[in-house]
């Protein structure tokens, strides 16, 4: 059960290596999540969830059911509800889309433990690696199926340069874990890539989350000062050199220029205020999911959700934060704060751009494995 949960986080992230899946609304994705997911559940099922679906969750399935039954309402008194439905372009998120995510959060943590969470990383860290190195051959032009420059930026297998940096950036708590938990040489040489790659695609989102993150985390983890204080360094050294290698990364990190400069033909302020608009409109049920899109999570539920659907999402924020705050993390305290990191990282690269398929179920991958490894008694060696 678990390469099948590995198999399709790293399916649907690199899908695009095939020649013929590069589609534009990103149907291959969808259709490699919803199969491998289902391949999971069908197992589980012929299992007799023997260890019970819901018993490891304890703490937010009921805000959980509460936040569907919002998303549900709302398609419902949407103004389309095949879109709410199925999704729109590039996101897909639907109410479709929300089952396979929660479905894949409950398999995790199922499935997911403090001992077999390494092989996780494991092949997380291969697959991070075959997608910089995927994405260091378009940016030194040579040229890989279907490849469409993006203003000198490359985005890998990840469709676009935004996601790419995301996923890039919840790589990064996972590769310092390893380092603080290895000590092997050739992590650092592997976060060097992922922030290397962070510039080449230009991602300032996921540059942001890198700094929130990685450098807080690293004081954090308990453990072998010498070799975190060299981490540190090499993550200071190369976002440094980043500004001198690749300036106009940087320079797009500025407040003004950041919410009033051209995204999609559309400023961003103005795409937050006509989402604030949305939700005032239609205050009770919003416009739909998937209808409106103002690359900001809270702006998000408001809109498309309306004042029922935005409670129901700040409920379940606050029933996870809680959750998380109840855990004994003296055994896997550097595990559970790794996981944590990732977390974030995805929910900071929210606030300024809206959701993937790819980077939403590896989100929901990990924050389903915080319950996993809650409910694992042994320490991850």
């Amino acid at each position: 059960m678990l390469y099948i949960i590995i198999a399709t986080v790293c399916g649907t992230s690199g899908v695009f290596l095939l020649k013929y899946a590069n589609t534009t609304f990103d149907a291959p994705k969808l259709a490699f999540m919803f199969i491998g997911t289902s391949i999971a559940c069908i197992f589980w099922a012929v299992k007799g969830f023997n260890s019970g679906i819901f018993r490891k969750t304890k703490g937010v399935n009921l805000a959980l059911l509460i936040y569907l039954l919002a998303c549900i309402t709302s398609m419902v008194f949407s103004f389309n509800w095949v879109i709410s439905f199925f999704g729109g372009y590039k996101q897909h998120g639907g109410v479709l889309s929300l089952l396979i995510y929660l479905a894949f959060f409950y398999l995790s943590a199922n499935f997911i433990n403090s001992q077999n969470i390494k092989i996780v990383f494991r092949f997380l860290i291969i697959f991070s690696i075959l997608v910089c190195i995927y994405g260091i051959l378009q940016f030194v032009n040579i040229a890989t199926y279907d490849y469409l420059p993006m203003y000198g930026r490359v985005y890998s297998t990840l469709g676009q340069p935004v996601y790419f940096g995301c996923f890039l950036a919840m790589m990064i708590p996972i590769v310092l874990f390893e380092i603080v938990r290895t000590k092997s040489l050739y992590l650092y040489g592997v976060l060097s890539l992922l922030i290397f790659c962070i510039f080449i695609a230009k991602a300032r989102s996921g540059l942001i989350a890198t700094l929130f993150i990685s450098i807080p985390l690293l004081f954090v983890y308990k453990g072998n000062w010498n070799f975190k204080i060299i981490t540190l360094s090499i993550i200071i050294i190369i976002l440094i050199a980043g500004v001198f290698i690749n300036s106009e990364t940087l320079r797009g990190i500025n407040l003004y220029n950041r919410f009033t400069r051209s995204i999609d033909y559309s400023p961003r302020l103005e795409l937050y205020i006509t989402s604030l608009k949305a939700g005032i409109t239609f205050p009770l049920f919003g416009i739909g999911q998937d209808i409106v899109r103002p690359h900001n999570i809270f702006l998000g539920h408001f809109a498309k959700l309306g004042i029922i659907g935005f409670l129901s999402f700040c409920y379940l924020g606050y029933c996870s934060v809680n959750s998380f705050l109840k855990i004994n993390k003296t055994e896997n305290h550097n595990l559970f704060y790794t996981l944590l990191g990732v977390c974030l990282v995805y929910l900071i690269f929210r606030q300024f751009n809206p959701a993937y398929i790819p980077i939403t179920l590896l989100f929901s991958m990990f924050s389903g494995a915080i319950y996993g490894i809650k409910n694992s008694s042994n320490y991850c060696m």
